[in-house]
Parts: structure tokens; C-alpha cells; sequence
């Protein structure tokens, strides 16, 4: 019975979930039609509010590719591809390989949340390579499943924006905060880590139960790590861009 729910509701997603950004457009003509309906300006009036809008959010943009970036870099790091490696060799079987992939998911997203995508991706790769028989689209999903947890961890948004204080958290909170609240309130309050620790507990369960009995597999060929080979550094250009002091 679980197997056939797991199974409908990926099939009804794949049929009929768009993508993101097709939501963000749907979202803006629903604003735009709301506030034109509701406060009776036009449409070059609330247009240009959605402009004034969006050049706002550019800091916060930033900051968000900051995270991103500095998470990727890090997961990326030989230290950590080693650590994935050798982690991953001691699975033997498609099961405990859906649950660590969980694991490791939901602890990097705890961590950073760029952290935490990259980070779960490569080590369900390296887990497809070494793991026989592990149902490789689900082996996908639970590493991402644990992105889950990154607002209640330390790069989430709020918590952070919160603690920060000043003028900025009086004009986000619209006056109701003036003063900064520690992460002793938020991020590490017992009812947030009451929750980080039942989603730990119950997500790789969740996900482990849904490993199906004929699963479907990927040649470890096809995922292989492909050795970077640098570009030649025979050009003043090439020598520029891979410069120690300059990059």
C-alpha cells in the first residue's frame, strides 16, 4: 500500500507540478491583478511598484549567492570528497545507502544550505557507484529531502536576519522588532531543536520505506568522476585567470 501511494504521487508530480519559476510567474500576475482589484491603481502604477520591489531584494539576493557559492566551494573541497568516499564504501546495502544519503543531506542543509544541496548530490553519486541495486531516483531524492531542515539551521534566513538587529531588522519586522534576538532564541531554542532532531530521526525511516522492490538502477560508468584536466597555462590570458593573487 505504501509503495503504491509512493508511486501515485510521483507519478500525479510529474504530470502536473511545473517548474519554480513557472510558480514565481503565476505568483506575480496574481499580485499584480490582487493589488490592481483591491486598491485601484493601474497597471503602470503597480508595475512600478514590482520594480522598486525587486531592486530591494538585491542585498538579500547577494547574500543568498554568497551562501550558495561558499557551500558549493566547500562540499567541493578533497578533504570532504574523500571523507563522501569513504563513507560510502562502507554501505553494503540499497536501504542503508537511502538513509545515510538522508543523513548526510539533512546535516549538511543544517550546516549551510548550499552546503547541503551539493554535498547530499555528490554523495548519493558516490553511493550509486559503490551500492548494487539501490533505486537510484530515490537514492536522489533523499539527499535533497533532507534541504528540509536548512531554515532552522545556521544559514537560515530569518534566524539570521533576526539576530543581526538594527535599522534593517525594524524595517523588515515593520517596528515590531527593535532589538536584535540572539540565536539562543531561534536556532538553538529547544522547540527548533526538538525539531531538527524528529526530522533526523523520522525523514531516513520515511525514506527507507519507500526503497521499491524492483528498482531501477544506473550504470556507476555513466556517473563516474571524469578527472579535471586544467586548460594549458600557455596564454598571458590563461596565466591571468588562474592567478593565485589576482582570483
Amino acid at each position: 500500500m505504501f509503495q503504491f501511494l509512493t508511486n501515485a504521487s510521483v507519478q500525479l508530480v510529474n504530470r502536473y507540478l511545473p517548474s519554480p519559476f513557472v510558480f514565481s510567474i503565476v505568483l506575480t500576475f496574481i499580485a499584480l491583478i490582487t493589488g490592481i482589484m483591491l486598491t485601484g491603481q493601474s497597471v503602470l502604477v503597480m508595475a512600478g511598484h514590482w520594480g522598486e520591489g525587486l531592486w530591494s531584494l538585491h542585498s538579500f539576493a547577494m547574500q543568498m549567492a554568497l551562501i550558495l557559492v561558499t557551500g558549493y566551494a566547500f562540499a567541493n573541497a578533497p578533504i570532504i570528497q574523500r571523507f563522501l568516499d569513504n563513507m560510502a564504501s562502507k554501505v553494503t546495502s540499497p536501504t542503508m545507502a537511502i538513509m545515510v544519503s538522508t543523513l548526510i543531506g539533512l546535516v549538511g542543509s543544517w550546516i549551510n544550505w548550499g552546503f547541503g544541496l551539493v554535498v547530499g548530490a555528490i554523495f548519493a553519486k558516490s553511493l550509486a557507484r559503490k551500492v548494487v541495486n539501490v533505486d537510484y531516483p530515490l537514492l536522489v531524492a533523499s539527499a535533497y529531502s533532507g534541504f528540509v531542515i536548512w531554515h532552522g539551521g545556521f544559514s537560515g534566513s530569518i534566524p539570521l536576519t533576526m539576530s543581526s538587529g538594527g535599522d534593517n531588522l525594524v524595517k523588515l519586522s515593520g517596528g515590531v522588532l527593535t532589538e536584535a534576538i540572539p540565536l539562543s532564541e531561534t536556532v538553538f531554542a529547544p522547540f527548533n531543536l526538538i525539531i531538527v532532531v524528529a526530522l533526523i530521526v523520522i525523514l531516513p525511516i520515511v525514506n527507507r520505506l519507500m526503497h521499491p522492490t524492483n528498482p531501477t538502477t544506473v550504470d556507476p560508468d555513466v556517473i563516474k568522476v571524469e578527472a579535471y584536466i586544467p586548460p594549458e597555462k600557455n596564454t598571458p590570458a590563461q596565466k591571468l585567470d588562474d592567478s593565485r593573487i589576482v582570483v
